[in-house]
């Protein structure tokens, strides 16, 4: 049976949600933003094509594991089920707004500490109830970690992890054997080859190489092309972070972080951290004595979208870091009624462009051009990494809904993104 996800506004979609608009569609899902019946409150619905039974049973399990971790940091899964009338699973999250890390650094370059151990302690916190279920990612990267609006003053945003399509439970051995899914400038080394043993400590591998692109201003990986990278993955030598980032010509990077990244980067996954909090805690340590000594390159950057309204008190950076510190823990207020969707970073070219003019900040030069942000080495290339060697199969972030069936793989490496530019919509 032929299935159309095409739904229309005011289109009454599973009893339950009043079609808005359409976000993104691709050969195998759509996003909407929709009117939950029941609360009268916009979400974000994202639809999938019932491929099989399997399928199916996959998609609603995965989408329950999200819903199970006690965080505020991961994305609200409001619902889930399958349409009746279309046999066509959905998901039904809270919308966002604000923008993914990914874009943030692509403008900003490099980061300061203060800014670095806010984020990076947000996302601790998401990882580390995840881990604790346990629950890992397999897909965390910079535009699964969403940068959203907050209602209090304490936070300049409210960090939400994205994605958890690729999410598997671990078993209670310890480790889960399965298809190798991922990103490739962001997965492990057992992520490269299917049917090896995934742990929580394949998420802290990503953590580090998060944590050293926030703080250096590019990513880790030299290579762009395949083999070059395959063999940098998984063969040569690992430059220690100062190092390269020395080589990058990025700034100097805190006492003690060679040593924490090397742990998180260790090819033996036995020999890294073995729990998100384990390896935040690690971190804590090398960037609290910079927080305040750090002064301007440490204090917290409003993003474009920040209203004017909120900013803090006028005064030099440094000030303002000590109005507010990384080391304010954002309340537990929810991010409140939002108005960009969350949304999978790998759409098709059938996607609807956004309706909201990008900020001067959004604005980029050609790659390579004089024009581009600090931070843009490795933003290029898109396109999904398909079976390169044996048993090599990679996906981007719910790649395996959202993108169309049959396409052929891409011999160039890719961070997961098919667009260029925030996801955020304009108020309505």
């Amino acid at each position: 049976m032929s299935v159309s996800l095409d739904l229309v506004p005011d289109q009454i979609f599973a009893g339950q949600f009043r079609v808005r608009r359409a976000l993104a569609r691709g050969g195998m899902g759509a996003v909407y933003v929709v009117e939950q019946l029941s609360t009268g409150k916009q979400r974000a619905l994202k639809l999938m094509l019932p491929l099989s039974a399997q399928s199916v049973g996959h998609f609603e399990q995965e989408a329950r594991t999200s819903c199970l971790i006690p965080s505020e940091h991961v994305v609200e899964v409001i619902d889930v089920g399958v349409d009746a009338a279309t046999g066509a699973p959905w998901l039904c999250m809270e919308l966002l707004e604000g923008e993914p890390l990914g874009d943030y650094l692509e403008r900003m370059g490099a980061l300061g500490a203060g800014e670095t151990y806010e984020i990076l302690q947000q996302l601790a916190h998401a990882l580390s109830a995840a881990h604790d279920l346990p629950v890992v990612h397999r897909d965390l990267k910079p535009d699964n970690v969403f940068l959203a609006r907050t209602r209090t003053e304490l936070s300049a945003f409210l960090v939400k992890v994205l994605d958890f399509g690729l999410a598997k439970v671990v078993a209670r051995q310890g480790s889960l054997n399965t298809m190798a899914m991922g990103t490739p400038l962001w997965m492990a080394p057992e992520q490269s080859e299917a049917e090896q043993p995934i742990t929580c400590a394949t998420d802290v591998w990503a953590f580090g190489l998060l944590a050293y692109r926030m703080l250096a201003g590019r990513d880790y990986w030299r290579a762009l092309e395949v083999q070059p990278f395959l063999r940098e993955l998984l063969v040569d030598p690992l430059v220690p972070a100062s190092q390269r980032c020395a080589e990058q010509g990025g700034p100097l990077l805190p006492e003690g972080f060679d040593a924490w990244f090397a742990r998180c980067v260790a090819r033996s996954a036995e020999e890294r951290f073995q729990h998100a909090q384990e390896a935040w805690r690690a971190l804590e340590e090398v960037l609290s004595p910079h927080l305040v000594a750090v002064g301007a390159s440490g204090a917290m950057r409003r993003p474009s979208w920040w209203p004017a309204s909120r900013a803090p008190a006028a005064g030099p950076r440094g000030e303002t870091l000590e109005t507010f510190t990384a080391r304010d823990v954002p309340g537990r207020t929810p991010a409140g009624t939002l108005q960009a969707a969350l949304l999978d970073d790998s759409r098709s070219a059938e996607e609807e462009p956004s309706a909201a003019a990008p900020s001067a900040g959004d604005e980029r030069g050609p790659s390579g051009s004089a024009g581009e942000p600090a931070g843009s080495s490795r933003r290029r290339g898109v396109g999904v990494f398909g079976a390169v060697g044996a048993g090599l199969l990679v996906l981007g972030a719910l790649g395996w809904w959202l993108g169309a069936p049959g396409e052929a793989p891409v011999e160039a490496l890719s961070d997961g993104r098919a667009r260029e530019g925030s996801t955020r919509e304009g108020s309505t």
